[in-house]
């Protein structure tokens, strides 16, 4: 079964969870960072932007979240649960893209 999944705002195909055995918990969490993504779309691509300010905003995204918690507002908390996880995503992803063929391999 193929399963398409819109990463930099251009659809690839992807693995299903089957053939990867990803958990159902990690399955939903990533529908909430997708949909966070695709509502935060207007706001560009995520490759120029630097490690500082993604750290940055993951940081100020991580005090929203502690707010949501503490007022108990789940739909906050799945909102900015997803935003954080979609910043350190960027993260990751920026930082692999500057990764030497030697260090990739390490």
């Amino acid at each position: 079964m193929d399963v398409w999944c819109c990463m930099g705002y251009k659809f690839h195909q992807i693995q299903t969870n089957r053939e990867m055995n990803i958990t159902p918990e990690i399955i939903e969490f990533a529908q909430l960072m997708e949909k966070e993504l695709m509502a935060n779309s207007h706001k560009g691509y995520w490759k120029n932007l630097s490690l500082i300010y993604l750290h940055q905003e993951l940081y100020y995204h991580s005090y929203k979240l502690r707010d949501a918690i503490k007022s108990k507002d789940k739909e906050l908390i799945l909102e900015y649960a997803a935003d954080c996880g979609n910043l350190a995503m960027m993260i990751v992803d920026n930082i692999k893209s500057e990764l030497t063929e030697t260090e990739k391999g390490e």
